[in-house]
Formats: C-alpha cells, sequence, structure tokens
C-alpha cells in the first residue's frame, strides 16, 4: 500500500463499555428493521460456499453473529473488547467462542488463525483511516473466504443529525461514505480480492445516529411518545423505498479469489 495507515482509533475502551454489558433474549435479527435487508444479502451471498468458519470483529452483543452462524451453519467466533461485553456474550451464547482483545494486538492471535468469513458491523468508522481497520480484517480471513464490512451511512443527513443530537457520538465516527469504503478496501486488499456487494441497505431509519439516545434524555412523557413515533415510523416507513442518501446502512462483501491451497 503507498499510503501510510493511521491507527487512531476515535473510540477509547471506556466508550465501548458505554454500551453496557446485557445482553437481551435471542431475537430474529432477520426479522429487525435495521438489518433484515443485510441478512437476505449476507446469506445470498455466503450460503451457496463450502465455508466452515466464521468470525465477528467487535461481536458483542453477539445478535448478528448467532444468526449467522445459524443461517449459514457455521462455527462462530467473536472478537471482544471490553471484558464485560465479551463475558454477557460467551454467557448469553455458549456455541461462540469468545476471544478478548484488541484489533491491533497480536496476543490473541494464537497461531495464525484465520476464518472462512470475517465480518464487521459498525467497526471500521471508529478509525481516522479506515484503511488501517481493513487491513486488519483481511488478513484474518483464509484464503478462498469472504470480508464483510458494514457501516452506517454517515455522510449525508443521518451524519448531520448525529452532530446536532450528540456531538460526542459524532465525534467517534469517521462519518466515511459508501464510496470512501470501497477505495480504501480496493486501495488495501488490491488485486487478489473481488467485491461482490457494495451498496447501501434499509429504508429510512433513525438507528446510530444519536436519535435513541437524545430520546432517552427527555423527560417521561416526552421520551414514551418520542419512543412510540421512532417505533411506528420503523415499522411503517422504514420498509418503503427511498434514495440512497437516506438508506442508513452501508455493505460491501468481498471474497478472496486466492482458493485453499
Amino acid at each position: 500500500m503507498s499510503a501510510k495507515q493511521s491507527h487512531k482509533s476515535l473510540a477509547s475502551q471506556d466508550d465501548w463499555a458505554l454500551r453496557g454489558a446485557k445482553v437481551p433474549d435471542r431475537i430474529d435479527v432477520s426479522a429487525t428493521c435495521n438489518f433484515r435487508q443485510q441478512a437476505r444479502v449476507v446469506t445470498s451471498e455466503i450460503a451457496d460456499r463450502k465455508y466452515e468458519t466464521i468470525l465477528e470483529l467487535g461481536v458483542y452483543p453477539g445478535q448478528i453473529l448467532a444468526f449467522l452462524a445459524q443461517a449459514l451453519g457455521l462455527r462462530a467466533a467473536g472478537l471482544e473488547y471490553v471484558a464485560s461485553q465479551a463475558a454477557a456474550v460467551r454467557a448469553a451464547f455458549p456455541e461462540i467462542e469468545v476471544i478478548e482483545g484488541d484489533l491491533f494486538s497480536e496476543d490473541w492471535l494464537l497461531g495464525n488463525r484465520k476464518w472462512d468469513v470475517v465480518c464487521s458491523f459498525g467497526l471500521v468508522e471508529h478509525w481516522d483511516d479506515p484503511r488501517a481497520p481493513i487491513a486488519r480484517q483481511i488478513r484474518l480471513v483464509a484464503p478462498g473466504g469472504s470480508c464483510i464490512i458494514a457501516i452506517p451511512n454517515h455522510s449525508g443527513p443521518y451524519g448531520w443529525l448525529m452532530k446536532v443530537l450528540d456531538p460526542a457520538m459524532h465525534s467517534r465516527h469517521s462519518r466515511i461514505s459508501g464510496s470512501q469504503l470501497e477505495a480504501a478496501f480496493r486501495e488495501v486488499a488490491g488485486d487478489s480480492w473481488k467485491i461482490r456487494f457494495c451498496n447501501t441497505l434499509e429504508g429510512s431509519g433513525f438507528w446510530n445516529c444519536g436519535a435513541a439516545e437524545w430520546v432517552s434524555k427527555r423527560g417521561p412523557s416526552v421520551r414514551w411518545g418520542l419512543s412510540k413515533s421512532l417505533a411506528v415510523w420503523h415499522r411503517f416507513v422504514t420498509p418503503l423505498p427511498v434514495p440512497s442518501v437516506f438508506r442508513p446502512n452501508f455493505m460491501l462483501i468481498a471474497t478472496h479469489t486466492v482458493a485453499k491451497g
């Protein structure tokens, strides 16, 4: 790679710990408004491949990995940075191998392990230079395997809203666009990778832009009303087709073209 990569993280371990360490009951994430299209795309792209293993980087709260492992018939492992969150996922999903560690540390990566599928959802955008976490992620993919990167679409209206509603959250995101993510991936990965899917997903939805956090800080009656309004919006409006700029998720799926030896 010609340009120098940066390791500067925009979120500290304390920031990640703010998510808490509670895993809700198992839910079918493929039916939720913020993941149903991602679930369909991933399963359609991966299901016909003879893969055996999957790793999620930043696994907490574990619902996505549990769904993908079951839907695709894969042995699952998840990397988690915050010890309490790793323990929570381990307790909620005993079928998942939960590994504690820092993505950029070598300590957790015993024996130069690799996985057929390595995925991250809402992780790459927490570095000032996306090439650094992308390079780290693809290094963990086995020959012939696939890399899945999903980020929130903060390059347009949702990024502006986040800046108004939650400046602290805004500062922890790079707000890169889908085209910037694709360009960063191509620069890091080179010719040995083929991008099979690269697009925005879902209909208009107000998650991961500070809206829920802002609502949670209102008074009881206002909070109740706004929460109900958001729930109604996501149930009835989010499923409707919208222009790309209003789709809140972006996903890239690529396959390593070097086959297993």
